[in-house]
């Protein structure tokens, strides 16, 4: 009873309708269901284990399943710990898990179905006590929760693959636990409640490794390890103010297990196990994808990372000497996805300015410089047109990036000028040279006489001495 008074104190519910039923305990949250476009999901109740075992598989000729088990509550139309569903419909899950999901619950796995959150579900099972799952007790142990479990339901089966690889699975956790009961500023870290689960694989004799781990990391997926505080896997649908297509308060982004290497030929062990710890109360599941048990899968690995070539250089974009701005970014993907992987949120190369910056660079300082005149004009003396030569001459050089609007040292012709210099005396050039009407002045039949001469100066201007 604590543990209900605390989510109604926690979630300020001013009204609650209790339902009261042989195995369960419903809170109704004061939410309206949303309306369901794309169609409710299609499900097989307490579906027998080899149809769930070969659906997680997607009864692949490499992956030959046997010996399939469930153990566990489940009764189709009451408890049912066992859900196989085949269509999402508008759930949450349609897009990641287009082929479905097997779900495992610790209370009702029809949970996994409901497309909206309006009721806070609490379904206690018939508990099977404290450490009937010894891989699931230690797993709960390891992890540093000192917690008793409960309402165990497990998943088993054989395979003996046909190929050597990685083999991998992919699942969503999620939790009526969430938000109420997870680490926050106001309650413990880590949480008293912890509801377990494991994927445990071995060949005979061999060591059973749980591969349901966070990835790039040694600790199992539960309230405390994936919540607002902790990690960027979790996604909040807290029942009073849900937002995401599904019934439950809280749940993980699609999260790929550990690799586990498998030889041909070899028979190995698989057991799917979930548990309420602490107490039998508030609901958990997990959404196993199906068709995701494959060789070699590899989800995308990508990053935003400074951008640091291009017209995009990484300068702060805010004004210089302080002034705010943005840093741009590339998305740079180091890992694609492969086989059935998760694919990059964002396109290779895509760009973006989202990091606050300021922007502590000197601002841009111009040299100083000017054309000086560099010599006489050019037209010809004593009133001829030209121009005067200039050179740039450089005083101070420009600095930060600053502009000089030529080389020092230039030189051109560029002011247009009349040369007043007067010109300098200079001798007259000239002689004597025959008239052009000139004739010889004697009597004709041979007389002696003289032509006529006109003396021409060549050269104008001149001073004749």
């Amino acid at each position: 009873m604590h543990r209900r008074m605390q989510v109604l104190r926690l979630a300020q519910v001013p009204a609650v309708l209790f339902l009261l039923l042989s195995t369960s305990v419903t809170f109704l949250a004061p939410a309206a269901a949303a309306a369901c476009v794309g169609g409710d999901p299609v499900v097989t109740p307490c579906p027998s284990a080899l149809a769930a075992a070969q659906a997680l598989t997607g009864n692949s000729a490499q992956l030959p399943v046997s010996n399939a088990a469930f153990s566990g509550a489940c009764t189709p139309g009451g408890v049912e710990g066992m859900l196989l569903i085949s269509s999402f419909g508008c759930h949450h899950l349609n897009s990641t898990m287009p082929l479905g999901a097997v779900v495992l619950s610790n209370g009702d796995a029809r949970i996994g179905a409901i497309t909206s959150n309006t009721a806070l579900q609490r379904t206690q099972a018939q508990g099977t006590g404290i450490g009937s799952d010894p891989d699931l007790q230690a797993l709960s142990t390891a992890a540093g929760y000192s917690q008793a479990l409960y309402d165990e339901v497990l998943l088993q089966f054989d395979v003996t693959p046909t190929a050597s690889g990685n083999l991998a699975f992919q699942y969503v956790f999620g939790s009526e636990e969430y938000p109420d009961f997870a680490p926050s500023p106001d309650y413990p870290d880590p949480s008293p409640y912890n509801d377990i689960f494991g994927f445990f694989m071995w060949e005979a004799s061999g060591t059973h490794t749980n591969i349901a781990l966070l990835p790039n990391a040694s600790s199992p997926v539960s309230i405390s390890t994936v919540n607002a505080l902790h990690n960027t896997y979790y996604i909040n649908n807290d029942y009073a103010s849900a937002t995401t297509a599904t019934e439950l308060n809280g749940l993980t982004k699609l999260i790929k297990t550990a690799d586990y290497y498998v030889t041909a030929g070899t028979t190995y062990h698989v057991k799917l196990a979930i548990a309420d710890g602490q107490d039998a109360g508030i609901d958990s599941i997990v959404w196993i994808r199906a068709g995701s048990v494959r060789f070699n899968i590899k989800d995308c690995v990508g990053a935003w990372v400074p951008h640091t070539w291009g017209p995009l250089n990484g300068t702060c974009t805010g004004a210089c000497e302080g002034g705010d701005g943005l840093l741009p970014e590339v998305y740079f993907i180091s890992v694609a996805a492969a086989n059935g992987g998760n694919e990059c949120p964002t396109v290779n190369g895509t760009t973006r300015l989202s990091i606050p910056c300021k922007n502590n660079n000197p601002c841009p300082v111009n040299c100083t410089a000017a054309w000086v005149e560099a010599g006489n004009c050019t037209g010809q003396c004593s009133g001829g047109s030209g121009f005067v030569p200039e050179v740039f001459l450089m005083s101070s050089p420009a600095m930060y990036g600053g502009s000089c609007p030529s080389t020092n040292g230039t030189t051109r012709l560029s002011l247009p000028c009349n040369n007043t210099t007067p010109c300098p005396p200079r001798d007259c050039v000239g002689g004597w040279v025959a008239a052009a009407e000139g004739a010889c002045q004697a009597s004709c039949g041979g007389g002696s006489g003289l032509l006529l001469e006109r003396y021409v100066i060549n050269v104008d201007g001149c001073v004749q001495r």
